[in-house]
Parts: structure tokens; C-alpha cells; sequence
């Protein structure tokens, strides 16, 4: 605790400086761009991406449905999502004080993020070539509900018109 109040305070490379010889700074440094890397490889895509990539799954497991046909799906999302970020906790009898922990990137500082969660997805519209059949349109919706807890009254699904098909 007291050391990442000293990275608090002064930043993680000053921390490293007055702390360490170079060969360790080195391999810090190393292994910070290595976690920057994997941050960027793995987890924070833009909403944008991630409205298709959702998308793009959709259409796929609604298209493998029996009687669906071909299908385009459009998803829309409540909000950015959530992001939890690191705080120095400071109590003392009737006051606490939350400072957010900062991760010095070397050229910019950001908060230390501890766990990200992805935005709801708020409605769906399918259009699907099976559109027009009941059983279908109730499997789609069915499928849907179960899938992103969604109530039916946010689940469309209509017949695609004879020029997409």
C-alpha cells in the first residue's frame, strides 16, 4: 500500500528512477509497453467495433435458425458502458478521502482502470428473409430476449423485402 502511494504521488517513472537501477527500470519499462500492448490487443475496443462485432454474431446465429433465411441485424446500446477505476483509500474518524491511482504511460497518464463493463444492448431489429412466418419471428424474439435480457417490445423482426433477398 505504501508503495503504490508513492506511485500515487510522484508518478510511476519517477518512482522507477529513485527507486531502482537501470536494468530493473529497463524491464519495467519493457514490461509496461508489453501491458499497453495487451490492453490495446485484447480489451478496449470502441463501441463502434463492438456494436458490430455483436452485430455480426447475431446475424449468424439467427441465420443458421431454421426458416430464418438470409438476415442483416441492427443493435443499438444504452449508454458507454461502465469504468471502474482504482482509488487510494484515506479514512480518518468522520472524513474519507478517494484519490484516483494514475498509470504513467511516459508521454500521457491515465487512471488506472480495474475493471471495464461493456454498455447493454438496448434494442434489435432483424431482417430476416423467414420475416413474415409467426414461428419464426417468435424464435427470433425468443432467441433475443434470452440472450441480451431484453423485453419482446425491443425485439423487431420483419420480413426482408424482395430487392435484399
Amino acid at each position: 500500500a505504501e508503495v503504490r502511494k508513492d506511485i500515487v504521488k510522484v508518478g510511476y517513472k519517477e518512482f522507477l528512477k529513485g527507486n531502482f537501477n537501470n536494468d530493473v527500470r529497463n524491464k519495467f519499462e519493457e514490461l509496461d509497453k508489453n501491458i499497453v500492448g495487451e490492453i490495446k490487443k485484447h480489451g478496449y475496443t470502441t463501441d463502434t467495433e463492438y456494436v458490430r462485432m455483436l452485430e455480426d454474431q447475431v446475424q449468424e446465429l439467427i441465420g443458421s435458425m431454421d426458416g430464418a433465411g438470409k438476415v442483416r441485424v441492427m443493435l443499438t446500446l444504452s449508454d458507454d458502458g461502465l469504468t471502474h477505476l482504482d482509488k487510494d483509500v484515506k479514512t480518518q474518524e468522520k472524513t474519507r478521502e478517494e484519490t484516483t491511482v494514475i498509470y504513467d504511460l511516459g508521454d500521457t497518464k491515465q487512471p488506472y482502470v480495474i475493471q471495464k463493463e461493456r454498455p447493454r444492448v438496448e434494442g434489435i431489429v432483424v431482417v430476416a428473409q423467414g420475416g413474415d412466418s409467426p414461428g419464426v419471428i417468435a424464435e427470433i424474439t425468443d432467441a433475443m430476449q434470452s440472450l441480451f435480457d431484453l423485453e419482446a417490445h425491443k425485439v423487431k423482426v420483419v420480413k426482408m423485402s424482395v430487392q435484399e433477398e
